[in-house]
């Protein structure tokens, strides 16, 4: 039995977003949520084992046959099933090109063991069909903005969590944000958002959502959870309530790569909902949960696959092609063939093609291949890494300090350290005395901390006349360096403070490592940090000290201009950019 919906036509984008997620389709055809145990097969791809309870109650079991999706063209799986109704379960969504617009169209086929119970399965999916209906003619027309589709009432729960926000002066536009979130978003789309998402949902800047959140998260409205990512096939590999559960290094259970856990590319922060339970889901490999993934299928032996592409990027592209398989480089540029075509068992390494291409893929004609399009790492962040929370002043300021087990390492690819140190201390404190100097020093801690705090890092540790802080980003570290240089000289001013040690500072981007200690709770080691701290010793007072890679970071070198602070800043000399790059140190 089968039936077929077809909608108006419609915007692509928001049709895509309406069929990339099959599960209010299949709960209105008489589906229940399934329960799903993900087993690696004969030829070690990761398949899917599904048990549902229904039609009618009654129990069934099966096992995924094919599944795929290509971003904004279609979503395809096929169960085989064994049970007393049902024999397979077929679900097909495309967008039909139609002028300027698409036409989305869903196909269910439900085959059964016997016609005697084809008439209340016909009654299913005759409801069904009217469901699925009215939920595509809510779509817009080309060019056209969508439609709720879900109208949810907020519990007293949410409710009082949404005034305690208001009541903690909460910036009243994101509220307003967050309420039509959770009043008109799906429960599947509730489950573990990311902020970098949102912030891109809402066209604000991602430090006014992170600060906002911040006292969402503080009202419990929120709360924050931690998922470790493949870099290799962008699986979720684990999903933590507190990053104190990370424990070294992971295998993926579906590409079999070795995964290392890093704050920076591996580690992500999500928000959930915790009033709001998500649904259960009816496809794990899912468009609506891949960040990173445009195309995905299970091909079997000898069964080629076709993507049809649509506006991809250009820039680096990778096609993972399976269990211990070569990845296949791939360059998306204007100029590259529409028609693209790769054989597993002659096909080459790298390929080239247009931003609307097809790629047919030829499988291994003995085996089973899952392949994945998937964005480079070197393209714009989507997730939000943990080293991005665990430098945010406003997580620590106001949800304590999240923080590593005892004893576990866990690396950090990309972070910026930035040092400060008075010079001259021993003769000023000889000159003013103990405790008018100490209250010198102090003082000047809290411009250093006010200044890191508004550029988006925090300090982690003092040291006697200076301290650490930490950045995710190198140039929000220069800014933050370049206004405690300027502020700290205004403020010296400011109280005629002619003959007080001056300040310098020292800023290095790399590679470290990440530890819990008693004293700072999340703290770094490594050659970086030996690097950040040798330049600010080598500073001369009144001045910045930065590697070249600090240096040549996008942004930074408009921001001198923009300050006009050439000259209080100086390269490391000798460059030890080499010591900060290739790895830990001491």
């Amino acid at each position: 039995m089968q039936i077929e919906v077809e909608g108006p036509r419609a915007d692509r984008a928001a049709a895509w977003a309406q069929i990339a997620n099959p599960e209010p389709f299949l709960r209105a055809a008489g589906l229940p949520p399934i329960h799903v145990l993900e087993i690696p097969d004969e030829d070690f791809e990761i398949t899917l084992r599904v048990k549902l309870l229904g039609p009618v109650g009654m129990r069934h079991e099966g096992e995924e046959r094919s599944a795929g999706w290509v971003h904004q063209d279609r979503l395809w799986f096929r169960w085989k099933v064994r049970g007393p109704v049902l024999t397979s379960v077929t679900y097909e969504a495309e967008l039909v090109p139609d002028g300027d617009g698409v036409r989305p169209r869903i196909r269910l086929t439900l085959d059964t063991w016997t016609p005697l119970v084809s008439p209340l399965v016909v009654w299913a999916m005759r409801m069904a069909s009217r469901v699925w209906t009215r939920r595509l003619s809510r779509l817009p027309p080309p060019g056209g903005a969508a439609k709720p589709t879900v109208r949810r009432q907020l519990d007293v729960t949410v409710e009082a969590a949404l005034s305690r926000w208001a009541d903690r002066r909460g910036d009243p536009v994101l509220i307003g944000r967050v309420r039509r979130l959770l009043v008109y978003t799906p429960d599947w789309s509730l489950d573990r958002l990311c902020p970098r998402a949102l912030a891109q949902r809402w066209d604000l800047p991602l430090a006014r959502v992170l600060d906002g959140l911040v006292s969402a998260a503080a009202a419990g409205v929120f709360g924050i959870a931690w998922q470790v990512h493949c870099p290799r096939c962008c699986t979720t590999v684990a999903h933590l309530d507190a990053l104190s559960a990370l424990v070294g290094d992971l295998t993926c259970g579906r590409c079999r790569a070795a995964v290392n856990v890093d704050l920076t590319r591996t580690v992500s922060a999500v928000l959930t909902v915790p009033t709001i339970t998500a649904a259960d889901r009816y496809v794990v490999d899912s468009p609506a949960r891949s960040l990173d993934v445009v195309a995905s299928a299970l091909v079997g032996p000898g069964r080629g696959q076709v993507f049809q592409l649509h506006a991809l990027p250009c820039g680096p592209w990778r096609l993972v092609t399976g269990v211990d398989a070569e990845d296949v480089h791939v360059d998306v540029h204007p100029d590259g063939p529409t028609e693209v075509a790769w054989h597993a068992q002659d096909g080459p390494t790298r390929l080239r093609m247009a931003p609307n291409a097809t790629l047919q893929i030829h499988p291994h004609p003995h085996r089973r291949n899952r392949v994945r399009l998937i964005r480079a790492e070197t393209a714009p962040p989507r997730r939000l890494s943990a080293l991005a929370i665990l430098s945010h002043p406003g997580w620590r300021r106001v949800l304590g300090r999240p923080g590593l087990a005892p004893r576990t390492v866990a690396d950090v690819d990309d972070v910026t350290v930035l040092f400060t140190d008075l010079t001259h201390t021993a003769p000023f404190y000889a000159a003013a005395g103990d405790r008018i100097a100490l209250q010198f020093v102090q003082a000047h801690q809290a411009v250093v901390e006010q200044a890191v705090e508004s550029a988006g890092g925090v300090v982690i540790k003092s040291l006697g006349d200076g301290c650490m802080a930490v950045f995710s980003s190198p140039l929000s570290a220069c800014r933050a360096g370049l206004d405690v240089l300027l502020g700290f000289d205004r403020w010296c001013r400011a109280r005629a403070l002619a003959a007080a040690p001056e300040l310098r500072i020292g800023v290095a981007r790399g590679h470290a490592l990440a530890m819990r200690t008693d004293t700072a709770g999340f703290d770094l080691f490594g050659a970086t940090v030996n690097v950040a701290s040798r330049a600010v010793y080598g500073a001369r007072p009144g001045t910045l000290r930065w590697t070249h890679r600090v240096a040549e970071s996008p942004g930074v070198a408009a921001l001198l201009d923009t300050l006009g602070a050439h000259d209080r800043v100086a390269f490391c000399d000798p460059d030890p950019e080499a010591s900060a790059d290739s790895g830990p140190g001491g």
